[in-house]
């Protein structure tokens, strides 16, 4: 392989450079109240490198995944300041930064097999063009921004250093670095597929039982890693089973998703934290029309494959890549979500760039083709940046899913609890009893109201909510808790001060 030149570092360094820039107002967000207050903020196990600590890190499946790097960041973040949430957002905008400049040496490798007749500039240009295509994309705000979703930004990093080792032949240590992009989340389980798909286009390499036993080491991790995500997921009691939900809603979450994340990633607006199902009826017209373009494509880039190989690729390694998500395994109310997006766009991003690289070679449409390309950059990180607003605090990013999704309970559950803590108690209320209309077999938003209502004196009301909480799930121990609580300051036997002790059950995603 060719030696890497110092002059070779510029541009990725202008990458790394431009993606921190676009991301630098997430460094003046705070924590949410969607799992960072549970997993960071309330998590003493991250509090610090003592052994206690490491020892739950690689113990824990208590989020649903085994994330012992992810939480080894995180305590790594606490020890340099603290809870100051600055420096968390910091260290998700670093790596997040990083790995598009990783990102641009595997675009150029494998840009380089693709496009043979493309060299030096055009090249270097067409590959810078793919990362920032995927790191300035506003379907990177939701894993970059959010500080628990580090999961995703961190896998990333790995993933990314994977496929480089990988193509410079270095086979060891691309499973290494698979196997602690699995450490830090699963996510990338579908990596021995793509390897494959890469080793026979761009890189040629004939079919053969030798690439087939390569993926043998990297299928086994993906598979423990995999093993691993369900026993969590079982545990947290956040896997849909077949009798509540079929074959055929899974069979609508599959193919809607595909034709979802390619039509944000083309058209990349109205993002929102959390997608629900467009229909409850199986066969209404979006899931029929996902299904049909996504049978038609795949079979339309099948017998292209042997003269548009890259469309072909580009479409499998994508599939592949949503598999894990793509709702077989269904884990929660939304139908997609945009940290999904995060590995399985990449071959759209160098889709970008292998088409601004086909464009360089001509001198007529050169000029163009770099005033489009960066037209389209500029926009993206002008998105990004617009996006961004919403990632600020919990009152910005309820607000936002409710604008979007008026008929989605938890967003109002989340809304609710953050106008709580504002001191905009109609407002709250308001929100509460529509969430509850919406959702009143919500067990979590009777408690959070009861809370609600228990910090306010408004006890009597506070007990009947707790109460309900516990006929729709006696195994909630918050509002237990917080129903003892409420009987006991009623009773007299606690001052009024410590009313606002009530437990919220904060909205949680296992993803």
């Amino acid at each position: 392989m060719k030696k890497v030149r110092f002059s070779d570092w510029l541009a990725p360094a202008f990458i790394a450079a431009w993606t921190a820039l676009v991301f630098w107002p997430a460094l003046g967000a705070g924590f949410l109240d969607w799992d960072d207050g549970v997993y960071i903020v309330a998590n003493g196990h991250i509090r610090g490198l003592t052994w206690a600590n490491l020892r739950w890190m690689v113990s824990t499946l208590d989020v649903g995944h085994y994330i012992p790097l992810t939480w080894l960041t995180f305590a790594i973040d606490y020890q340099l300041r603290g809870l100051d949430p600055g420096q968390f957002h910091a260290t998700n905008v670093l790596i997040h930064s990083v790995n598009a400049a990783i990102f641009f040496f595997v675009g150029r490798e494998l840009l380089r097999r693709a496009l043979p007749d493309s060299s030096g500039w055009r090249l270097t240009m067409a590959a810078a063009a793919s990362s920032l295509f995927f790191a300035v994309h506003p379907l990177r705000v939701e894993s970059v921004a959010w500080v628990f979703e580090r999961k995703d930004v961190l896998s990333g990093l790995f993933y990314l250093a994977a496929v480089w080792a990988y193509l410079r032949g270095r086979r060891a240590l691309s499973l290494g670095l698979f196997c602690l992009s699995l450490l830090s989340k699963a996510i990338g389980v579908s990596l021995p597929i793509v390897l494959l798909l890469i080793d026979l286009y761009p890189l040629r390499r004939a079919w053969s039982k030798k690439l087939l036993l390569e993926k043998i080491p990297f299928a086994a991790a993906a598979a423990l890693a995999a093993a691993a995500t369900w026993l969590g997921h079982e545990r947290l009691g956040a896997t849909m089973h077949w009798s509540s939900f079929g074959l055929g809603p899974r069979l609508d979450q599959c193919f809607y998703g595909i034709v979802f994340y390619l039509s944000k990633t083309v058209l990349p607006l109205e993002l929102s934290p959390r997608y629900l199902p467009p229909s409850a009826d199986p066969i209404a017209w979006p899931y029929v029309a996902s299904a049909l373009a996504a049978c038609a494509t795949t079979l339309a880039l099948w017998g292209l494959r042997r003269r548009f190989p890259a469309g072909w690729t580009a479409w499998a390694c994508y599939a592949a890549s949503l598999l894990p998500v793509l709702g077989i395994i269904p884990q929660s109310s939304q139908i997609a979500a945009d940290r999904y997006s995060y590995l399985s766009c990449l071959p759209w991003a160098l889709m970008f760039g292998g088409l601004l690289g086909r464009i360089l070679r001509s001198s007529t449409w050169r000029p163009a083709g770099l005033a489009a390309s960066a037209a389209v950059l500029l926009a993206l990180s002008a998105a990004t940046r617009a996006q961004l607003r919403y990632w600020r605090d919990s009152a910005g990013l309820w607000a936002r899913a409710v604008e979007l999704g008026p008929g989605d309970a938890l967003a109002r559950q989340g809304l609710a609890k953050a106008m709580a803590e504002q001191g905009r108690d109609a407002e709250a209320l308001a929100q509460f009893q529509e969430g509850l209309r919406l959702g009143p077999d919500n067990a979590a938003m009777h408690n959070d109201l009861g809370a609600f209502l228990a910090s306010r004196g408004r006890m009597e009301e506070a007990i009947g909510q707790f109460e309900m909480a516990l006929q729709l799930d006696p195994r909630n121990e918050a509002a237990r808790i917080n129903l003892a609580k409420a009987a006991a300051s009623r009773a007299g036997r606690r001052s009024p001060r410590d009313r606002s002790k009530a437990t919220p059950a904060p909205p949680r995603s296992t993803n």
